[in-house]
């Protein structure tokens, strides 16, 4: 990574500035850093009777820390924040060092403060869903319910990071261990915005310290530069994947490109407890379409011309889209069951077309004829989620540690039974939160919930079989 321009930390007595570029970037004076208990308790950082501000150099460059302490009916609770400017980089590490917070029911910690970046042309770049650019003085309010309440590594931010830029230079702001990260958006009707982190428990405690690293970029920059220059950053930590890449892994991933997608169902069942039921037509909450027409379907494509086709299959399992799984074999009955799904993939592999299914290894339904309280991810204070808005019902989640067998044990029949698949999805792996389970036969943390996610689409790249997640 080339060193930025000098970029110098700057302290006008309790408040910190950085200058990069000839532009001096500001934390707003406005916001409050602070520690939120689940009670709603706040702890203020300038509440602390003793506020120790040190200047540091260290091997890789200055900066200053400061040590909280002395809060009063708070006991021994004490913390430190730490700016470090990179000699090499020119990034700027924000770095909170939980010293002791035991037995603080942490919800979440609030520092640093948001960056000040607003006036005419200025923009924020945000990463929720697709992605979007925020004019400071946009006229709507942006932010005000986020996906997931602003979790990262959900659709919220699929990348980790945020930045701004304005006409005299912008920032991008990577946070380094966004699996226990959150961030809010505060942009009222015509702004400015305001972007901030807020550090997540883990299992219930701040258990080690959090980085946000900025990286200021000079006037004339725009939304490209910063995301060319995360795409450095993850490059040099070796976490960027090609679709090269992945088509050497896994060749299907060639086939969809100028691959039409094809989406249908099989069966829908919803019960009267989901969110979607219908009570006023109770008719259309059960429905069956025979893979038999689907085959027909194809077969008429392949007829007109058409070349790459891929089939994305909803509700193949006997209980119906998102019901009871990860209990979902044997394939539905009324739609043709083995043989009927079996002639489906056979069809397909003649055509030389792709076929995939949906399934779903994290809603974990009550009514599942395996299902077991025990496997369910428990949160740190012992409480196991339960909610019953899809189509199934009632349901908590499946704890991710225990996932990976639960897929090899419903593919490997379906491998048995001769179905042939070049894809599947594995129902929202990425769109939704990290989950964290304090059950001690299979604790798993936030981070650790990537890797299990990560080794059932091991498992299926391993047979071939491409996953979208």
């Amino acid at each position: 990574m080339e060193k930025q321009d000098q970029v110098t930390l700057l302290s006008v007595q309790d408040a910190a500035f950085v200058k990069a570029f000839g532009k001096t970037w500001t934390f707003d004076s406005v916001f409050a850093p602070r520690i939120v208990l689940r009670d709603g308790t706040e702890i203020r950082f300038d509440s602390a009777a003793s506020i120790e501000r040190t200047a540091y150099r260290s091997g890789l460059g200055e900066g200053e820390r400061v040590r909280y302490a002395g809060f009063e009916g708070r006991g021994a609770l004490s913390f430190e924040t730490q700016i470090l400017v990179n000699d090499t980089t020119g990034f700027v590490d924000c770095t909170f060092v939980p010293l002791d917070m035991a037995g603080l029911d942490v919800k979440e910690v609030l520092w640093p403060a948001p960056l000040v970046a607003q006036g005419e042309g200025a923009y924020a770049v945000l990463n929720t869903m697709q992605g979007q650019i925020l004019p400071a003085d946009w006229p709507q309010a942006v932010g005000e319910k986020m996906p997931f309440d602003g979790q990262m590594g959900s659709e919220s931010a699929y990348m980790p990071w945020w930045g701004e830029v304005t006409p005299e230079g912008g920032y991008l702001c990577y946070a380094r261990h966004f699996w226990d990260d959150a961030y809010t958006i505060e942009h009222p009707a015509g702004g400015p915005t305001r972007v901030y982190v807020r550090h997540l428990p883990s299992l219930g405690q701040m258990r080690y310290a959090r980085t946000m690293t900025y990286c200021f970029v000079p006037a004339g920059s725009d939304y490209v530069t910063l995301c060319r220059l995360y795409r450095k950053m993850i490059d040099e930590e070796g976490r960027a994947h090609t679709l090269r890449e992945k088509a050497a892994a896994n060749p299907n991933v060639s086939k969809l490109v100028g691959c039409c997608v094809m989406h249908v169902d099989g069966k829908t069942h919803r019960v009267p407890e989901c969110a979607f039921y219908d009570a006023e037509h109770p008719e259309t909450n059960d429905h069956v379409t025979p893979f038999a027409k689907w085959e027909k379907r194809v077969r008429r494509l392949k007829g007109m011309g058409v070349d790459q086709l891929y089939l994305h299959l909803d509700g193949w399992g006997q209980p119906g889209y998102d019901n009871q799984h990860p209990d979902y074999l044997p394939p539905c009955r009324e739609a043709g069951g083995w043989p009927g799904l079996k002639s489906l993939s056979d069809t397909m592999q003649e055509l030389g077309y792709m076929f995939g299914i949906h399934d779903q290894y994290r809603d974990y339904y009550l009514d599942a004829p395996t299902y077991d309280p025990d496997n369910a991810a428990r949160s740190a204070d012992g409480s196991i989620f339960e909610m019953a808005r899809w189509a199934g019902g009632r349901q908590n989640y499946l704890c991710a540690s225990l996932a990976q067998d639960y897929v090899r044990r419903n593919f490997e029949q379906l491998f048995a039974h001769g179905i042939h698949l070049e894809g599947t999805y594995l129902d929202v792996f990425t769109c939704n939160e990290l989950d964290e389970c304090a059950n001690p036969r299979h604790p798993m943390t936030r981070r650790e919930c990537i890797d299990a996610r990560c080794r059932c689409l091991s498992y299926l790249t391993a047979h071939g079989v491409g996953a979208a997640v």
